[in-house]
């Protein structure tokens, strides 16, 4: 069964994890294409509703040593959030904050995004319908 693309935000934690670990150029490419293309499906991670922790083996990514990728689903209608990178056996750096802090921050991601989408989608039509007249 083959899986359909996702969208996937590259957060600015996400970056700042990859360029401290050195996951840079092309490597960087395939870690974000695999998480994409959901060839990795991921275990859930730390108890929080969508929180998954990825294992990427060397041999896929390219990288000098597995991987482990941090993301969070709000749902198949929002994109998948990248939130940290290291090499596996490092610590994930979000996993350091407090699970409830991090629970409820998560949480707000999905119902902000949403709201997001839903005003940008308005004003397109509202645009659309005073291009009609």
């Amino acid at each position: 069964m083959e899986r359909a693309m996702r969208t996937v935000i590259e957060t600015p934690a996400f970056l700042e994890a990859a360029e401290n670990a050195g996951v840079e150029g092309d490597v960087l490419d395939q870690v974000v294409d695999l998480i994409a293309f959901g060839t990795t499906l991921g275990e859930p991670a730390l108890d929080i509703d969508g929180l998954c922790s990825h294992g990427l083996r060397r041999a896929e990514t390219g990288a000098d040593e597995d991987l482990e990728i941090l993301t969070y689903s709000a749902g198949d209608d929002i994109p998948l959030f990248l939130l940290d990178i290291c090499f596996a056996g490092d610590p994930l750096q979000l996993a350091r904050r407090d699970h409830i802090e991090l629970a409820a921050a998560l949480s707000e991601i999905g119902m902000e995004y949403r709201t997001g989408a839903r005003a940008k989608v308005v004003e397109l039509r509202k645009a659309c319908d005073g291009e009609n007249e």
